[in-house]
């Protein structure tokens, strides 16, 4: 099933509350290396704002009442800038980060708070998402088949963050299966939610993705 991005007068206004009451977290994903970027991409300034704030930014404007953030490497110093800067944020430090991504999606997923219904998964280096995309994706989740994987895209490409029904919770803690989180999602029924914004599929692995994301900002 493939929806439509919605114009910006037909979003539904969040002013914090939640679609048809239903409680969605938002995971950011802050713990890695950064290897191939050879910079530290939680803290890398995008636009005078650091990415992970960028990314805490875009799920408040959205409504989202729970935002953690997973740390590990440089912890201390990602963790200080969260504490100045987003006290708000619940900060979950993955010890096992060297472990690979998946370990810090575990980290997330069992911090989640009692009662939500889906939850965001969002690496830091997608900064670049908008509110409006998590808005439409709330949305399209309430209004699909239960258990259905609330999954963005743009002119036809997958994109991020996923929204997933919490009914997966134990499933994806007990996962041992290839490709990690991408081989987890890939059994699970989605929905495929075509947006107008190529925000979705921009990430900074690298240095050239790092120019490419910042060209979209220019360009506003």
């Amino acid at each position: 099933m493939i929806h439509s991005f919605l114009e910006q007068d037909e979003i539904v206004s969040r002013g914090g509350a939640c679609i048809k009451n239903i409680s969605v977290s938002m995971i950011i994903l802050a713990a890695g290396l950064s290897e191939r970027m050879r910079a530290f991409k939680p803290l890398l300034p995008i636009e005078g704002q650091p990415a992970v704030l960028r990314c805490i930014s875009a799920a408040e404007q959205a409504g989202v009442r729970e935002i953690i953030v997973v740390t590990g490497h440089r912890r201390q110093e990602l963790e200080q800038v969260l504490l100045d800067k987003a006290p708000e944020a619940r900060v979950v430090c993955n010890p096992r980060y060297l472990d690979g991504m998946y370990t810090s999606v575990c980290a997330g997923v069992e911090a989640l708070s009692k009662g939500v219904d889906g939850f965001f998964l969002l690496p830091v280096d997608c900064c670049a998402v908008q509110p409006e995309v998590l808005t439409l994706l709330e949305k399209k989740f309430t209004e699909a088949e239960k258990g259905a994987v609330a999954r963005p895209g743009f002119n036809g490409r997958r994109g991020h963050p996923p929204l997933i029904p919490i009914l997966y919770k134990d499933m994806l803690l007990s996962y041992g299966g290839e490709n990690g989180l991408k081989g987890f999602l890939a059994a699970l029924p989605s929905i495929e939610v075509e947006t107008n914004s190529p925000a979705v599929l921009l990430d900074m692995d690298t240095p050239e993705d790092l120019e490419v994301l910042l060209e979209f900002f220019r360009r506003g």
